[in-house]
């Protein structure tokens, strides 16, 4: 019986994994806005979004810190 029910919710999360994580994501969301507050976890929101796009710069082989350094240049010469 609670080998069924395992594997039909593996099943569901396998067909609908797009909806899986953006429930999960909303429950992690809502658990840390209702203990810490909405501007902490916006931060950790933020702050581990920019991890996400550092780690996946790496992971093509692009030079982070040149990346930066030319939007900083870049943002400098608008001004």
């Amino acid at each position: 019986m609670l080998k069924d029910i395992l594997y039909d919710v593996l099943r569901y999360i396998k067909t609908n994994t797009g909806k899986t994580i953006g429930t999960l994501v909303g429950l992690l969301s809502a658990i840390l806005i209702l203990t810490i507050g909405f501007f902490k976890t916006l931060l950790i929101l933020i702050l581990s979004t920019s991890g996400y796009i550092i780690g996946k710069k790496i992971d093509r082989g692009e030079d982070v810190i040149d990346s930066l350094m030319n939007r900083i240049i870049d943002i400098k010469k608008r001004f």
